[in-house]
């Protein structure tokens, strides 16, 4: 069989050149000014939670001053007590809460009601209430108000005397009072919008991902095998893929019944696309590290990485990484797909000769070839979330793009 010919000098200064322009036009983006949206995550949890309480406290307020002139006896304290509790991060949140608590408020009465109806004011029908309240406590749609049913319906049997419906009618007009009016205040008074929480915890998940993928460069580059390799630090991955998950969620849920969604329609919907593509991301840059420990470690034989292919691998690694921190963003632009597709182009050229170069020398080519396969991967997902973002952005189908 004839020895197959080596790739010519050329071919390897062309992809050393593409990859140093792609590198280029990654330092130009890196150059931008960050937007002013992207503030600190716990300045806006501060404001936020200032936010709240002041709009909550405002609530029960108008509830009290309200309800004392509709509903002049008995005392309405349930007003206040009703909008405080309505008043939450988000408006989704304010009108499930307002509508759990009277639910759960109303079934205690109910059964308050029923028990009293069937054996009167007595320790047994005090007993069968609290056993059937509690019962229907664990409803899970009430949530964490489902322990009203209980609490009301004991605060009936004890309080109400011998005319619990004319004690408990009264109090459910102030409950509702009370949820209308917080429901309201969290709707008009600067309806929350979770915006920023989503978006800090997607750019550091992005850097998280670009950092290990240089910490396993660092690794390859420096003595071998490495006294602490960096495979660890991608079991905390799990952990912000989690943060992430829920505040993109949050974000999302922010803008459900608020009158200033329109304004971000988007935003949501192109978080959640970068979300999507970071996790995969995070999986296969995992792939990454854990092979270079198993390496490392020398735990399986046709894994070791010998001396001659790691500059080039650290050289790929660090490439990956630079577009991967640039390019794996919600803002994602058409110009951004042309830098992603140039930078992988000239990423898989310099694989190809790696794994070229290892195959006519006669050594063994596994873990290489592991690896440059898991930063392809990378790669494609950087290319297909940076598509689906500029699709989103012209109200284009994902699938009419190629």
């Amino acid at each position: 069989m004839p020895a197959r010919t080596p790739p010519p000098p050329h071919r390897r200064r062309d992809a050393a050149a593409a990859l140093a322009t792609a590198r280029r036009r990654l330092e130009r983006r890196a150059a931008r000014p960050a937007p002013r949206l992207r503030s600190p995550g716990a300045r806006d949890a501060v404001l936020t939670a200032l936010l709240v309480a002041a709009k909550g406290a405002l609530a029960a307020v108008v509830a009290w001053l309200v309800a004392v002139r509709v509903f002049p006896e008995p005392q309405p304290y349930f007003a206040p007590l009703g909008a405080l509790l309505a008043v939450n991060p988000t408006v989704a949140t304010s009108l499930r809460q307002g509508a759990t608590w009277m639910a759960g408020i109303a079934a205690g009465i109910g059964v308050a009601l029923g028990t009293w109806a069937l054996v009167g004011h007595s320790a047994v029908g005090l007993g069968l209430a609290i056993l059937v309240a509690s019962l229907l406590s664990g409803w899970h749609r009430l949530g964490p108000n489902g322990f009203q049913v209980p609490f009301m319906a004991l605060f009936v049997l004890l309080l109400g005397g011998d005319d619990p419906v004319g004690y408990t009618l009264p109090r459910l007009g102030h409950g509702a009072l009370g949820v209308a009016v917080g429901v309201a205040v969290n709707v008009l008074v600067v309806p929350p919008v979770l915006l920023r929480p989503a978006t800090d915890v997607l750019a550091q998940l992005r850097r998280e991902v670009a950092d290990l993928l240089r910490g396993v460069a660092d690794d390859l580059d420096g003595p071998w095998p490495p006294e602490q390799p960096v495979e660890e630090r991608g079991e905390g991955l799990e952990q912000l893929v989690l943060r992430a998950r829920q505040a993109v969620e949050r974000a999302g849920e922010s803008l459900r019944w608020n009158p200033r969604a329109p304004r971000w329609r988007r935003e949501p919907r192109r978080d959640a696309i970068a979300l999507e593509g970071l996790e995969r991301m995070a999986v296969e840059v995992r792939g990454v590290a854990t092979t270079v420990h198993e390496a490392a470690q020398g735990e399986a034989a046709p894994l070791a990485l010998e001396p001659a292919s790691r500059p080039r691998l650290v050289e790929v690694l660090r490439g990956t990484a630079d577009v991967v921190d640039r390019y794996a963003v919600p803002d994602a632009s058409a110009q951004d797909l042309a830098d992603v597709a140039a930078a992988r182009v000239a990423l898989r050229r310099i694989a190809e000769d790696a794994v070229r170069d290892r195959h006519e020398a006669g050594s063994a080519v596994l873990a290489e070839a592991a690896l440059l396969v898991d930063l392809d991967r990378v790669l494609r997902e950087v290319d297909r979330s940076a598509r689906s973002l500029v699709a989103e952005e012209r109200d284009e189908p994902v699938g009419a793009r190629r």
